[in-house]
């Protein structure tokens, strides 16, 4: 795939690449380039408190993005995070597709995935806390160039049943999730509250659609019940499927190499950006945070 790119993914792929370079430009270079950008995160990050900003994405796009949570000042400086789910996007997801994203968050990847399907294409976006949902809501009704988006304010799970999650807030909301904080001792505010949890095969076989092309699962530990819920999807349509990976030591969590083993069952191979391709992924007994493209056997690259 990657020496077969059309000209619209070109240039996407020199846009994200000129942003993944201004980002990794020494502190003293960003600042020059862009000082009151860099004064403003500063700011607010000193002041302790949060505010709804407007970012521009690195494919021209606006979002509000909520200060100083970490993923929003990523996008905020930078205009993308997670440059290896970016480039898995643009290389397989075209006009007229169907994307769906687990763990939509404030909604990077779901106005992405609407910008790349198209008016022809559907995205379908799952954002199980009620606060990061509603800027999820407000970000698709301001910024979505397609009416393309169905929303849901569920989790992606294993059985269709209520689900205790912990909420840390929208500074925190990163790090959402049915089994506590991961990778960090900072002593978070911690709300819990239940949550709908849904069978992603239920919700897709009432909506009539029987056509998956690509599925991004960022679940916070939790993507061994969220593909035990999709199952039959991934039998019948085969989708390709971008998967966050990382072993954290947390209770009731199996580690990532299981996970990746219950796909392999599947039919599935896994795949890595290295080098700015994507390439064969070499399975590992131990996984720090990153994500993994998975597919079907069946299926060419």
């Amino acid at each position: 795939m990657n020496g077969n790119y059309t000209n619209k993914q070109r240039e996407l792929i020199d846009k994200l690449l000129h942003s993944i370079k201004q980002s990794k430009a020494k502190r003293a270079v960003r600042f020059l380039r862009q000082p009151l950008k860099t004064l403003y995160v500063r700011l607010f990050r000193a002041a302790k408190r949060s505010r709804e900003v407007k970012a521009r994405t690195f494919w021209g796009e606006k979002i509000g993005v909520i200060f100083p949570e970490r993923v929003s000042t990523l996008i905020f400086k930078n205009g993308y995070f997670e440059d290896d789910v970016c480039l898995y996007m643009i290389s397989f997801l075209k006009e007229g597709m169907t994307f769906i994203d687990i763990g939509a968050h404030f909604g990077f990847f779901t106005l992405f995935g609407s910008y790349l399907v198209g008016v022809k294409g559907r995205v379908f976006a799952f954002e199980p806390i009620p606060d990061t949902y509603h800027q999820l809501q407000k970000n698709i009704t301001n910024y979505s160039k397609y009416p393309n988006i169905d929303m849901y304010n569920c989790a992606a799970y294993s059985e269709n049943i209520k689900v205790k999650f912990y909420d840390y807030g929208l500074e925190h909301s990163a790090f959402n999730s049915i089994f506590g904080m991961r990778g960090t001792d900072i002593p978070f505010v911690t709300n819990e509250i239940m949550v709908e949890a849904r069978k992603i095969d239920d919700v897709l076989r009432k909506k009539g659609i029987n056509n998956i092309d690509l599925i991004k699962i960022d679940a916070e530990s939790s993507e061994i019940h969220v593909l035990r819920g999709i199952t039959q999807t991934l039998m019948s349509c085969k989708p390709k499927v971008i998967l966050e990976v990382g072993d954290f030591a947390l209770n009731q969590v199996p580690k990532s190499k299981e996970t990746i083993t219950y796909l392999q069952q599947m039919g599935y191979s896994p795949y890595e950006v290295h080098n700015g391709a994507i390439v064969p992924h070499v399975i590992r007994d131990e996984y720090e945070y990153g994500n993994l493209l998975f597919i079907n056997n069946n299926c060419s690259i």
